[in-house]
């Protein structure tokens, strides 16, 4: 598994966080990119329909593939005698091999294993559970943290319920991720948000989760 060379973590976890959520595409692996090149490889056939399909993933940068792709074909007018079905399941495919060999942010694996124990820490994506799960195990993130949890699940619903669940208090949440999607699940719940906002800058991140310093 290609991985980037990672930064030595050092975090002593900020005792006023009990549970961290992480989002796994652009905040603990580098896939975000592939993952909307993916839409452009099966439906761009010509430039028109790049353009379109760069419009709509534009307009819904949140957006799930079982909501854009049937917004995509109805837009360009493409995949006659193809269904959304198998154009989404041809997505999940493609995509699940692109995130299978994108490397994990900078020090991704370190984090999670310095967290490991120390506070509830899961991972909450947009990707379908199943092979969210997949992903995870692969880079033996699934023996570092106490779940991954994929879509049909939502980062909002999953919050609250970690909340219920331990009786924690939304200042004792955080949430970790690169998308407007993620701060909004943070919001609903009141609790903290840390945004990835690029590789490398996960060490700043742990750096604010931990509380100490971060040594490359």
């Amino acid at each position: 598994m290609p991985a980037s060379p990672a930064p030595d973590m050092t975090v002593a976890v900020n005792p006023r966080f009990k549970a961290i959520v992480f989002d796994f595409d652009g905040t603990l692996v580098q896939s975000a990119a592939a993952k909307r090149q993916a839409f452009f490889d099966l439906l761009a056939s010509t430039p028109a329909n790049a353009r379109i399909i760069g419009e709509i993933l534009d307009a819904n940068p949140d957006g799930t593939r079982f909501t854009l792709i049937p917004q995509m074909i109805e837009a360009i007018g493409a995949a006659k005698g193809s269904s959304p079905e198998n154009l989404i399941a041809s997505y999940g495919d493609k995509v699940f091999e692109a995130v299978m060999a994108a490397p994990e942010m900078p020090g991704a694996t370190a984090l999670l294993r310095r967290l490991a124990g120390r506070a509830i820490i899961t991972i909450c994506s947009s990707t379908p559970h199943g092979p969210l799960q997949a992903l995870a195990a692969a880079r033996g993130w699934t023996r570092l943290v106490d779940g991954a949890f994929g879509i049909p699940t939502t980062k909002t619903a999953h919050i609250a319920g970690l909340m219920s669940q331990h009786r924690l208090s939304p200042a004792e949440v955080a949430m970790v991720g690169d998308g407007d999607n993620d701060e909004a699940a943070a919001e609903a719940n009141s609790c903290a948000f840390f945004r990835v906002a690029g590789p490398g800058d996960l060490a700043r991140v742990a750096a604010q989760l931990g509380g100490g310093d971060v040594q490359g």
